[in-house]
């Protein structure tokens, strides 16, 4: 770190509860970022144990990278995380959560909500204050549903997806097992594009983006 200009990132609201604070930072430039939560009781919070936290630069490469333990009692982040100082820097915060599989067991913890700041130029001494919304990525509240004669699988909007990934359930034998098909950024998709069959179980939806994909929702039963 020796020669290196770099900020130390303070989280100043913490997802849920309390403040996140970092240790005592080394000399250099105070980055301040003030996270507005999504609305409370968002289901994607639930899962929430970890948090990733990337400095990117104006295309979007990561710089510096590091993922801290969430205190579930308190809410709490403790971190210490150095964003190298430059001009057009991005700092991208994910909360990672997972959804819950068939079996009752949850899927792969992935990232659960997403928070972007615009471009920032980072001091290599001072300090900047800035703030940035906490998104909802994981897709949530699937459903069934009709128009005319064609039957669909939907889902609540995510605006910040780019794409989704739908995960095929089926069961065979007692064993389950999954496809997965890529849709456009459309909150609905016929289920006849999805496969058929009397293997058929359920369904679960991904957000994917430019920076990174979701974890997946919870499970969508077939009736």
């Amino acid at each position: 770190m020796s020669g290196r200009a770099f900020g130390v990132l303070f989280l100043l609201l913490a997802l849920g509860a309390g403040c996140q604070r970092s240790t005592d930072p080394p000399a250099g430039a105070a980055v301040a970022l003030k996270l507005r939560p999504p609305a409370a009781g968002d289901p994607r919070t639930y899962s929430v144990g970890r948090v990733q936290l990337r400095a990117l630069d104006a295309e979007d490469r990561v710089l510096a990278q590091v993922i801290e333990p969430v205190n579930r009692a308190t809410g709490v982040i403790d971190l210490d995380f150095v964003v190298p100082a430059g001009d057009d820097r991005r700092i991208l915060v994910e909360p990672l959560g997972s959804g819950i599989l068939p079996d009752g067991s949850r899927t792969e913890s992935a990232i659960a909500l997403q928070a972007i700041t615009g471009l920032l130029n980072v001091p290599a001494t001072g300090s900047i204050e800035i703030e940035a919304d906490l998104v909802p990525f994981i897709p949530d509240s699937l459903r069934f549903a009709v128009s005319g004669n064609t039957f669909f699988l939907r889902w609540k909007a995510m605006p910040i997806a780019q794409a989704h990934d739908v995960r095929v359930i089926r069961e065979l034998g007692g064993a389950f097992s999954s496809t997965l098909v890529r849709v456009g950024q459309s909150s609905a998709v016929p289920l006849a594009s999805l496969g058929t069959g009397a293997s058929l179980r359920g369904y679960q939806v991904r957000s994917v983006n430019r920076f990174a994909v979701s974890a997946f929702s919870d499970t969508l039963f077939l009736p």
